[in-house]
């Protein structure tokens, strides 16, 4: 992990949990029935740690900035709604009965999600920003993993586990990059919810999509679904 982070990334891991995101049938979601507490059952996970160092500017001249500060990290074990890192090769969080396995400098925040905007009940969820994560749920128990391209959840509650890697963030600028999902094991489908492509917030079942950011050559990003989606 880079030593100096700038003072932006602490507002973009502020605000990342609770971003506008486009209304889609299954949605994040937060508010007073959204608890959020998980528990490292093994590896290692911080809430990363940041001191006000003087930095060169281009003109020569110093000036005050947040840089990460490894030795002020806060070991963890209880995940609460601050972000976090994983240190270890990875770290195992259990939240409300998901099992999510993360690797190591995933940095990721606890969210929640809905299945509707007007659904009153809401599952685990963990908000991606660098890294990847191995999300193990029971029947009737979905967790989701939400990026910047897409909420990703088990369709019709269904028992499953699914990966979600991001490639292309980085801790300056964790919106811009491209959301890899795959069903690793169980019979159901994927629920995608896609924030970028055609049609956005359109849920897909699949059993696999790629979806990217938008760029100056495509500003709606791209997105693509194995043949079990329907739509492309």
């Amino acid at each position: 992990m880079d030593a100096r982070i700038a003072v932006r990334t602490l507002a973009l891991l502020a605000v990342a949990a609770t971003a506008a995101l486009p209304v889609a049938p299954a949605v994040a979601a937060a508010g007073p029935t959204c608890q959020r507490h998980a528990t490292v059952v093994s590896g290692k996970a911080v809430v990363p740690g940041y001191s006000t160092q003087q930095v060169p500017r281009p003109d020569g001249s110093m000036a005050s900035e947040l840089v990460r500060d490894p030795s002020k990290d806060k070991p963890i074990t209880a995940i609460t709604h601050q972000p976090v890192i994983v240190t270890s090769d990875t770290a195992t969080p259990r939240y409300d009965g998901v099992v999510y396995t993360l690797t190591k400098n995933s940095n990721f925040i606890l969210t929640c999600f809905a299945e509707s905007k007007s659904s009153q009940t809401v599952f685990p969820s963990v908000r991606l920003l660098v890294g990847s994560a191995h999300v193990r749920a029971k029947a009737g128990e979905p967790g989701a993993v939400d990026t910047g391209q897409a909420l990703v959840n088990p369709f019709a509650r269904a028992a499953m586990t699914f990966e979600v890697v991001l490639t292309g963030t980085s801790e300056l600028n964790v919106e811009q990059g491209v959301t890899h999902v795959a069903l690793l094991k169980g019979s159901g489908r994927i629920n995608v919810t896609p924030y970028v492509g055609p049609s956005p917030g359109t849920c897909r079942q699949v059993h696999t999509a790629e979806l990217r950011s938008p760029t100056k050559g495509r500003p709606r990003g791209a997105a693509s679904y194995d043949k079990g989606s329907g739509l492309s």
